[in-house]
């Protein structure tokens, strides 16, 4: 679902700066104010896009970056904060033009989760580490009927507005909402 700064469905507004609404409750997992450099490539085009993470949590991140990627997109993602480096695919779960993307990693393995829960716990967030060889790949949560049509309709009305392409609307479409 695309975020919006300035309209939700429950009438509040949200917030660049991260401020709590609806859209951070369908996250699955609280993201926590992070800054790190960013490089976020295209894996259809191989076209790199260096930024700066924001939030971080164990599903996923924000992009700082002027021109974000279409929702859907496949990402390869490289965090640098420091000499520590966290390299993950993920997929653009949100877009704002003109200020970032929402990332969902996708399909974490013990090493990577272990880097975001140093990081996290260096935050000063209690992190319940799954302890060795135990991973979990990070799955969608599935879409209830009422969201589903919410989905249906947002996604069509953004169409029309010409924010999103035909071809955009039909993958977002096209299973990817089952």
């Amino acid at each position: 679902m695309s975020k919006d700064t300035s309209w939700d469905p429950s009438g509040k507004s949200s917030s660049a700066s991260g401020e709590e609404t609806l859209e951070a409750d369908r996250r699955g997992a609280q993201r926590h104010a992070f800054s790190a450099d960013a490089e976020v490539t295209e894996l259809r085009s191989g076209l790199k896009l260096s930024a700066r993470v924001s939030d971080l949590s164990l599903k996923g991140c924000y992009i700082d970056t002027l021109n974000p990627y279409a929702v859907g997109t496949a990402v390869s993602l490289r965090l640098h904060k420091g000499k520590d480096v966290f390299e993950a695919r993920a997929n653009v779960s949100y877009r704002q033009a003109g200020f970032g993307m929402g990332l969902d990693f996708e399909g974490l393995v013990a090493e990577q989760r272990a880097k975001l829960e140093i990081w996290l716990s260096e935050l000063g967030v209690e992190v319940q580490s799954r302890g060795p060889g135990k991973s979990e790949a990070v799955q969608p949560e599935p879409v209830s009927s009422p969201d589903h049509a919410l989905i249906i309709a947002l996604v069509r009305l953004l169409n029309c507005k010409g924010i999103l392409t035909n071809q955009e609307s039909a993958a977002l479409l096209d299973g990817r909402l089952d």
